[in-house]
């Protein structure tokens, strides 16, 4: 391990977190900062621009900033961290506990030791990288595992137990008396990973496991005491060897030397040498004799020569693995030379950017540029960052320079590649003691009025960055920080005050992965570039850097998403008319890993000239990537033609289903779209195309007749609703209705209809290989101008003319059954489905099951910024629904309109009203409204619609908001994460020759939203605000903080029904389904969130 590292070598980075114009490059220069080995005054100064960012950057990278803060040994700062962990509000919470988990802070030991309590193994060995011996004095008080516990977990608890003194249950393991761990089983340096972070560990601990090494053991437990021992004290990798980083030596060398000339003669006949048949020990020797002037030349030949040799290896065997790794070779070269003044770092890096196929990986090189010292590096790597570059590879620079400070501190990992590179000897940042700057704090001038419980006062520009405590704490978006004479306190359960929202959009992810959808034809063991009439062809796929000379490559990568170790899981599914396969595959962690192959069997008849086959991605059900590929066909024997070719074209991509990885599984996936591309602007047919991929198969539906139900859906149901208004009105019950009334012949009638639509659709389904697609289905829209209307399906038969409501409506719609008390009590035999005595509301899929709705075409394309809101891990919970923004058409009835104000304003403080769309505007930008309320009216004028709010005689500037106008500032102006729910009620909004759902829901929900409620059927003016009321008030009943929303919507479907609002069958919900709702603390008014 180096000395310290002082603020001026780190300066070029400081300046960089500073005054670039991208937040996402700041963190990443603070990042790479803070994995130097840096000095008490360096620490200072990142923390100071620490805060910085948190206060004025954006929300989405706060999390993220707060979780580097954590690394920041200063006491100050992490004992103010430990205080906005208390606060279970704050919008970062739970990446903040994470954080301050993953670097074994004190402060939430109590809450692991409640979870280990509990039964929960995983904190077991959470607890065991706690520095516990500083918070328990007996091992006693460490809850046992359950009499079920697996052996790992066990051993979890024996090294907590060691860590306070108590060896024995430790020893067990050590001398083979307890079964062994399960996670020795495979890979050492699966174990030796997990073990180091558990360091540092009391120095008892460790004498009494170099003890144990020390003393000769089973050959069958020898392995678990060596990986135990070197992972625990870092005195040697898995494999052994010493971890940290050897400087190169400073050897002077007289001219004239033998020896020296003896190292040039050599390094003369590199790199031919080296990659011919390597070196010799003694001949790598020699090479420390060369003269400091010729290292550089030798090294950055050496790593471009290898450059070279490894893009024309992988295309010439065909991306076979060499043996051993050849950037071993180069390594052990390089940790030969002497040290040089004018280490190439820049020139290194710049080979790095510019190879397609780099000899070194990111990290070895990083290793590379390390032997040049820190102040090397960090002076050449900035001065890359001066010149003009996209921020993908601003960002990969950082990581280098940052990947370099690991090895300068003693955490990084092997340079050589072939059994692992498992962490080095030194703890991870942020672990082990804290610098103790308090008294140097204290000397600072006191807080400024009204800052209450800040110890210290913020940090001006001008001023040195002494200490960044106050920095960290300007602008947190929760509560105060608890007064600092009261004791750190651990987090806590969330309460029903939920999380805020973030001042902007998602989080940024870091370097893209760049890895893409291959595809290669096979058929009798040959590549093809053509499928085979009348034969099975293989379309063999897999996931990787682009390998253009093997397969067809997919016109996109895939997106970058967090990776657990070892590998996401995926199944890989194709469809092609009547014919499914389906095959396990697993996504590397590391970004430059190929997948192994993933075989796919289609066999095509005679006579096909095209086979366009989709295959999809999917994690846990739901669709993460899906592919088209298309190839031409040929007849056994006829030869290929030199315009024949395999493509891949990505139709969606879906991140955010990855980012939660704890999603409830999904039973089916289902594309709807056409069977090739087609233009944005291509009209849809009166066919719907249906793919369906699920557990009991897949296969592809052209649904007849949708249209047709559309148009009569929209014509009838707002009729008939208008009828049931009017008549209810006349006999004095008011609009709104206590109940359904199931003996109303126009209420029968319109659901006798609606259900024999609704079963024609269901047919062609069931007449597929996915006969039941289960309680929860996906549904992906790639087609920009179409729409299947799975919420209109109805599988309880075809109704009689007689039919009526069955016994058990009313029960089923006020539960949360997933079945009819009545109807589920026998089965209909076939004979009986085709003329059905009752209609079951149940019956209808849009109050049956959860359709999780996407539309990734919309934003899709590259560059765009349009996105939803999606849950992550962190952020799961939508804000409570404190405040509304509310708007309406002046078509709505002036009484109406009132009676949906008064309905408001006894639910929120002060409601966001406007009647024109400046106003609109005024009312976003003066706070985040968590829900908006529009009920505008919709139409055309030269072949351009808008939406109209307010009064029709406005001038358009202010009544008319056209679609071309309309972008994320009608929405959410500045970006708040999570974003508001949407209800788009507008008159004539469904209708088939306007917007509607297709299009101006989609566009809505695109721009920043969370959740965009619309509906399948056009509405009448005087309809929409009795629904919208009843909407507002069903979202604000929710009291179920666990109940994710596609579970509430459905429940507000039927609740709606069951009180007579027909239009609650047509509802529908554009979004990501998994978000929950948070409960409001109590009823009646709640104030708004702050600017």
């Amino acid at each position: 391990m180096t000395e310290p590292v002082e603020t001026r070598v780190i300066s070029p980075l400081l300046a960089l977190a500073e005054g670039a114009d991208d937040p996402a490059v700041r963190l990443a220069a603070l990042d790479a900062a803070c994995r130097f080995p840096l000095a008490e005054g360096a620490w200072r100064h990142v923390a100071g621009l620490l805060g910085q960012l948190i206060g004025d950057g954006p929300a989405r990278l706060r999390g993220a900033a707060l979780a580097l803060a954590v690394r920041v040994p200063l006491r100050s700062v992490r004992e103010h961290l430990r205080r906005l962990a208390g606060d279970p509000g704050d919008a970062d919470h739970d990446t903040l506990v994470r954080a301050l988990a993953a670097v074994g802070d004190p402060s939430q030991i109590g809450t692991l030791l409640a979870r280990a309590g509990a039964g929960d193994e995983e904190a077991f060995a959470l607890l065991a990288a706690m520095p516990v011996e500083e918070v328990l004095n007996e091992a006693d008080q460490v809850p046992a595992p359950l009499p079920d516990a697996s052996a790992t977990t066990r051993f979890w608890h024996a090294l907590v137990r060691a860590r306070l003194g108590d060896y024995g249950p430790l020893d067990e393991f050590l001398v083979g008396r307890a079964p062994e761990p399960e996670l020795f089983h495979g890979s050492p340096w699966t174990a030796y990973d997990a073990i180091a972070a558990i360091r540092p560990v009391p120095g008892a601990l460790g004498d009494h496991l170099l003890a144990m090494l020390a003393e000769p053991g089973e050959s069958d437990r020898a392995r678990l005491v060596r990986l135990t021992a070197w992972a625990a004290t870092g005195i040697a990798d898995a494999e052994g060897e010493a971890p940290a980083l050897t400087l190169p030596p400073d050897i002077g060398v007289s001219p004239g030397d033998a020896s020296a000339e003896a190292a040039v003669a050599l390094a003369g006949q590199l790199p031919e040498r080296l990659f011919a048949g390597g070196l010799s020990a003694e001949e790598r020797e020699l090479l420390c004799g060369l003269p400091a002037e010729r290292v550089a030349g030798l090294v950055t030949g050496l790593v471009a020569a290898g450059n070279r040799r490894a893009g024309s290896a992988r295309a010439g065997h065909a991306g076979a693995i060499i043996e051993p790794p050849p950037g071993n070779q180069v390594v052990d070269v390089v940790s030969c030379l002497p040290r040089s003044d004018d280490w190439p770092a820049a020139a290194l890096a710049r080979q790095q950017l510019g190879a397609d196929q780099p000899l070194l990986d990111d990290d070895q090189l990083a290793w590379v540029i390390a032997r040049g010292g820190a102040g090397q590096a960090v002076r050449e790597l900035a001065g890359l960052l001066e010149e003009p570059r996209p921020v993908a590879e601003r960002l990969r620079i950082l990581g280098l320079l940052g990947r370099a400070g690991d090895h300068l501190a003693g955490r990084g990992g092997s340079p050589y590649r072939g059994a692992g590179a498992g962490s080095a000897g030194a703890p991870a940042i942020g672990r082990g003691p804290l610098i103790d700057d308090r008294p140097l704090a204290a000397a600072r001038a006191p807080s400024a009025p009204g800052r209450p419980g800040d110890e210290e006062a913020p940090l001006t520009a001008d001023e040195p960055a002494t200490g960044a405590a106050d920095e960290l704490d300007v602008h947190t978006t929760a509560a105060p920080a608890a007064p600092a004479a009261a004791a750190p306190a651990a987090p806590t359960a969330p309460t029903a005050a939920g999380p805020g929202p973030d001042d902007t959009g998602p989080p940024v992810p870091g370097p893209e992965d760049r890895r893409r959808v291959h595809a290669q034809l096979r058929h009798e063991g040959r590549r093809r570039n053509t499928f085979v009439a009348g034969a099975e062809t293989v379309i063999r796929c897999w996931i990787g850097l682009p390998e253009r000379e093997r397969a067809a490559v997919a016109d996109r990568h895939i997106p970058h998403v967090a990776i657990p170790a070892g590998g996401l899981p995926l199944e890989v599914e194709l469809c092609w008319g009547d014919q499914h396969d389906r095959q396990p595959l697993r996504l590397p962690e590391e970004r430059t890993a190929r997948t192994a192959d993933c075989d796919l069997r289609i066999h095509v008849p005679e006579g096909e000239r095209q086979v366009s086959a989709l295959v999809l991605f999917r994690y846990r059900g739901r669709a993460f990537e899906v592919v088209q590929v298309s190839a031409g066909v040929r007849a056994p024997g006829e030869p290929e033609q030199p315009g024949d070719e395999v493509r891949v074209r990505v139709q969606a991509s879906l991140r955010e289903v990855i980012e939660l990885p704890d999603r409830i599984p999904y039973d089916t996936c289902a594309v709807a779209g056409r069977e090739d591309a087609a233009p944005p602007d291509a009209r849809p047919g009166p066919t719907a195309t249906l793919w369906m991929f699920g557990g009991t198969g897949a296969g592809r539906c052209d649904l007849e007749g949708t249209e047709a139900a559309l148009e009569w859906l929209n014509q009838d149901l707002f009729t008939t609703q208008k009828s049931l208004v009017r008549r209810r009105a006349a006999q004095g019950a008011g609009a709104d209705g206590a109940l359904l009334d199931a003996a109303d012949p126009e209420v029968l009638r319109l659901l006798r209809d609606m259900a024999r639509h609704g079963s024609a659709i269901h047919k062609q389904l069931r007449a597929g290989p996915c006969r039941d697609p289960g309680e929860r289905i996906q549904l992906l829209n790639l087609e920009p101008g179409g729409y299947v209307p799975l919420e209109f399906v109805y599988d309880r038969g075809y109704p009689a003319d007689d039919a009526t409501l069955c016994d058990g409506w009313l029960e089923a719609l006020q539960s949360d059954a997933p079945a009819c008390p009545a109807c589920s009590r026998t089965a209909p035999s076939p004979r009986q489905l085709r003329w059905m005595p009752t209609i079951c509301p149940l019956g209808f899929w849009s109050l049956q099951k959860i359709i999780e709705r996407r539309d990734p075409a919309a934003g899709a394309e590259a560059g765009s910024a349009a996105h939803p809101s999606a849950p992550t891990a962190a952020r799961r919970r939508l804000p409570v629904i404190d405040d509304v923004a509310f708007a309406s058409s002046h078509y709505v009835p002036a009484e109406e309109r009132q009676s949906t104000l008064e309905a408001l304003r006894a639910q929120f403080a002060a409601p966001g009203l406007a009647d024109d769309w400046d106003q609109w505007l005024d009312a976003l930008e003066a706070r985040y409204r968590p829900l908006l309320v529009m009920l505008p009216h919709h139409d055309a004028e030269a072949g351009l619609d808008f939406l109209e709010i307010g009064d029709a005689q406005l001038p358009p500037a202010r009544g008319h908001l056209s679609r071309g106008q309309l972008d994320a500032y009608y929405v959410n102006p500045r970006g708040m994460e999570p974003g508001p729910i949407v209800l788009l009620l507008g008159c004539r909004t469904g209708a088939r020759t306007e917007v509607g759902y297709v299009q101006l829901a989609r566009s809505f929900q695109q721009l920043h939203s969370s959740i965009v409620v619309g509906t399948l059927a056009q509405v009448l003016g005087r309809h929409a605000a009795p629904v919208a009321r009843e909407l507002v008030a069903q979202l604000l009943a929710v009291a179920d903080e666990t109940v994710d929303f596609g579970a509430i919507m459905r429940r507000v479907r039927r609740r709606m029904l069951a009180r007579g609002y027909l239009m609650a069958l047509c509802l529908v919900a554009l979004g990501d389904a998994e978000w929950r709702l948070t409960p409001r603390p109590a009823p009646g008014p709640a104030p708004g969130n702050g600017p």
